[in-house]
């Protein structure tokens, strides 16, 4: 990523193509085009979105497609990144990879701009098989809302179960096994009798 979601910001490349949201309005959902496919966005679809926490330190979603110009990026290719500055992302600031998502996973900030929630950003969908349309991310932000997260007891169950099978499978063919050595030992011995008669 030679710019990140807040030097995007910052330089004012993407002014048609940045949206800033607030969550503590209300959850926000949207379509986000990478800088590589600025060009192909008829419908003007985001490049850049700003989070605004009400203080100078804010965070920026941005969709770091990997095509066109961004196409050597190193790091996070095709994948919706989060990056947090001071300075608002207006002036000269450090920058911080907070995360990078794959279509499905979510990130949370615990205890959101001091307001006692989390905040969730989620990637929905990321689809980079469009032809020559924009490749995009749909991506949700919001304060509050609940994550659905794999329910462990589950897991835990099936898992038990998984290694209780198993382990039954391995002493049925140790049985198995010792009783075939036990038939042909006794076969064995009767050969020998037979030959002894």
């Amino acid at each position: 990523m030679c710019y990140n979601a807040p030097k995007t910001w910052q330089l004012g490349w993407y002014d048609s193509n940045k949206e800033t949201i607030d969550p503590t309005k209300g959850q926000w959902s949207g379509t986000i085009v990478g800088v590589a496919d600025f060009d192909k966005n008829p419908e003007n679809y985001p490049v850049v979105v700003k989070i605004e926490t009400g203080t100078g330190t804010d965070q920026f979603i941005a969709f770091n497609r990997a095509t066109g110009v961004n196409r050597h990026s190193d790091d996070a290719d095709n994948e919706v990144t989060i990056v947090e500055t001071s300075e608002n992302g207006e002036g000269a600031a450090q920058s911080y990879m907070k995360a990078h998502l794959a279509q499905g996973d979510y990130y949370i900030y615990p205890d959101w701009a001091n307001t006692g929630q989390n905040l969730v950003i989620i990637a929905n969908t990321i689809n980079v098989n469009t032809g020559n349309s924009a490749g995009y991310a749909e991506v949700q932000v919001c304060l509050g809302c609940a994550v659905e997260t794999p329910d462990l007891t589950q897991n835990i169950i099936a898992g038990l179960f998984l290694s209780l099978l198993l382990l039954f499978l391995f002493v049925h063919a140790h049985v198995q096994i010792e009783r075939t050595k036990v038939k042909k030992d006794e076969t064995a011995k009767k050969v020998k009798e037979l030959d002894f008669c």
